[in-house]
């Protein structure tokens, strides 16, 4: 058995160490995704991946964009909106901004877990900047929000939002327990 560095008895090749890939996202605008598939669907996308001469990550990467962009998500607005044409609108790279233009806009589809994290904001003090405007005044709730406080505590924020952690880790402060519905009932996005 060869020996990486060394000669093999067996054999005169010898091999050399090379450095390992850096695996993971290259930029801030992707991520590695981890996922299950059937063997006979990997073994497919292998196939039709190498029809196109692509590797598999960049042929799912296509196949991904493209159903993206023909499945209907929501029709609240009286026009179908896939998932593209919300993301198109609503795209931060700030995560928290972008949940929180979700919520506002089309709240019926985040997850749970991001409906929790968007709630733990507005409903503390410590992650406000403003008081909620007087009843009756339009408001944009982007505005309203500490976003240097909601970075710096994001971590605990996910992990209370997860149940991982007790809401006493966050930043202490008032909690205004009914202000998700007063919230969302006056807005202007």
């Amino acid at each position: 058995m060869a020996v990486r560095g060394s000669a093999s008895v067996r054999s005169s090749r010898q091999e050399i160490a090379v450095p390992r890939k850096i695996r993971g996202a290259k930029t801030a605008s992707s991520d590695v995704v981890a996922t299950r598939l059937d063997k006979k669907l990997l073994f497919a996308v292998r196939i039709a991946a190498q029809s196109q001469n692509r590797f598999i990550s960049n042929y799912i990467e296509t196949v991904l964009a493209q159903a993206v962009k023909k499945q209907t998500v929501d029709e609240s607005e009286g026009d179908e909106l896939t998932a593209w044409d919300i993301a198109d609108r609503y795209f931060e790279y700030d995560e928290g901004k972008r949940l929180l233009a979700l919520w506002t806009h089309h709240s019926h589809l985040l997850t749970q877990h991001e409906a929790r994290l968007v709630e733990l904001v507005l409903s503390r003090t410590p992650f406000r900047v403003k008081p909620l405007p007087g009843a009756g005044k339009q408001y944009d709730h982007a505005a309203l929000v500490d976003w240097d406080a909601v970075h710096e505590h994001w971590n605990t924020l996910n992990k209370v939002a997860a149940g991982e952690l007790p809401e006493s880790r966050l930043p202490a402060g008032k909690i205004w327990p009914d202000s998700m519905n007063k919230l969302k009932g006056r807005n202007d996005g």
